[in-house]
């Protein structure tokens, strides 16, 4: 797939507005439900949202049929990840049929990792001010997720129960804490035992049959402030089949050299797609829902790619 023949991209204020990465419930660590995001993008002018929840579709048809409603248009999209060179890559499929039952497996195969992962902290965590069990925490599961049936316990719920729990005084000191466990955990067992489950090619090939585009994720998560090996990586991703990258995102945008991924851009002339990463349609912020001015070109190129499908 290829968006070639648009014109370049740049930094100028856009006259449409582009959402293309958010999350809603539906995501492990995010909150807000998919119709309130809807809500709070068409209020802010956004044209075209597509929601990337991490590993999970739950959300497309709903905030489709919102969007609808409110008059904007809504891509069904989704965020993966997939182990790439001892690392793993957020990868952002854009533009698929939701319905799809190769890519409704992939993404239930893809979510699957959150539990494996949990049973591989859930000693340490429960160990945590406790002893805590895990049948504790997944009793506010309701709470946290009430407008879909709860998912799994994850390190993110457990993170917020801790902290419910006066075990530590915010988020932020209770994510260094499970970050130290994770790491003592890979330092036992190798980086593998936190990967997901599903490999690059099996998401391009799946994504690709179901009529979308797949698009790395947040350029400067990687290797950040390092523009040679993250322009590197880009070429990396595009070599092994990739539509294309996430120029506009908050991290890139900060980098002191993003004038030079968006002269990458250009030069690659690959699809490419911009948004916030909200977590939480009702908060400001460096990642607050539609924060950046995405140019217009940026969605006729992915739509170009997703019409040659």
């Amino acid at each position: 797939m290829s968006g070639r023949g648009h014109s370049g991209f740049g930094q100028g204020h856009a006259s449409m507005s582009i959402e293309l990465h958010c999350h809603t419930v539906f995501s492990v660590d995010a909150r807000g439900t998919p119709e309130d995001l809807v809500d709070v993008a068409a209020d802010r002018g956004v044209t075209t949202l597509s929601i990337t929840e991490h590993d999970h579709l739950g959300s497309c048809e709903r905030a489709q049929a919102r969007a609808a409603e409110r008059g904007i248009e809504c891509l069904p999209g989704v965020e993966l990840g997939a182990p790439w060179h001892e690392r793993e890559l957020h990868l952002l499929a854009i533009g698929f049929d939701s319905g799809n039952e190769p890519m409704q497996r992939l993404v239930d195969d893809s979510f699957s990792k959150y539990e494996r992962h949990f049973d591989l902290l859930e000693p340490h965590l429960c160990a945590m001010g406790g002893p805590w069990t895990k049948q504790q925490m997944a009793a506010g599961l309701a709470r946290r997720y009430p407008t879909h049936p709860a998912p799994i316990v994850s390190q993110w719920f457990a993170r917020d129960f801790l902290v419910e729990q006066g075990v530590f005084p915010d988020l932020a000191s209770c994510k260094v804490a499970i970050n130290q466990v994770r790491q003592r955990i890979i330092d036992e067992h190798g980086p593998q035992v936190f990967e997901s489950g599903v490999s690059a090619q099996r998401i391009l090939d799946t994504v690709h049959g179901a009529g979308g585009v797949v698009l790395l994720a947040h350029v400067a998560h990687y290797h950040r402030g390092d523009q040679a090996q993250q322009i590197r990586l880009i070429h990396d991703v595009l070599d092994a089949g990739l539509d294309g990258f996430e120029l506009y995102h908050p991290l890139n945008i900060a980098e002191p050299h993003f004038d030079a991924l968006v002269s990458e851009a250009n030069q690659l002339d690959c699809v490419i797609s911009g948004g916030s990463d909200c977590h939480d349609a009702r908060t400001d912020g460096p990642n607050a829902l539609d924060c950046l001015q995405v140019p217009e070109q940026t969605i006729d190129r992915l739509k170009s790619a997703l019409a040659s499908t």
